[in-house]
């Protein structure tokens, strides 16, 4: 952060989002609309679109998908000692991820798989083994008492 108030101007809502994003490494859009209180009628654009504009913060996704993240440019130029985490895997990362642990673990429930793989977001695992069913994984069992293996 005291890198950015060095070599950045930035408005007091740039900073409050910039802050959040740094202390998550990984938030959707729709968290940082919760965190910062915003209503209906007031937009999260106003936060973020200068951070975009100066490659402060990197984004991805669409509409209600869409992520906020650290740009890596800037955590390099910036020297400062992050510590890694799987919190900001690209999605064919956790598309792998997925694939070996269930090689090593076939018929595995998305909770167990969530427990293996702790620094990534459960809503993330989530959607990554849903859009694998029937492509690269299988789906056996219904709801609860759902297990997953490779095809």
């Amino acid at each position: 952060m005291d890198y950015v108030d060095h070599n950045y101007q930035l408005s007091q809502k740039n900073k409050i989002a910039f802050g959040i994003i740094a202390r998550e490494k990984r938030i959707s859009a729709t968290d940082l609309s919760k965190i910062l209180q915003l209503t209906g009628e007031e937009r999260l654009r106003s936060y973020t679109d200068n951070l975009d504009k100066m490659h402060l913060i990197a984004r991805g996704g669409v509409k209600k998908g869409t992520y906020f993240q650290i740009n890596d440019t800037l955590l390099r130029n910036a020297k400062s000692n992050i510590v890694t985490t799987l919190k900001t895997i690209e999605p064919y990362a956790l598309k792998a991820l997925v694939l070996e642990d269930l090689k090593k673990h076939p018929k595995s429930k998305i909770s167990q798989m969530a427990e293996r793989i702790p620094d990534v977001e459960l809503k993330e695992i989530i959607k990554m083994v849903y859009s694998m069913v029937d492509k690269e994984i299988i789906k056996e069992g219904s709801r609860s008492d759902c297990t997953y293996s490779i095809k």
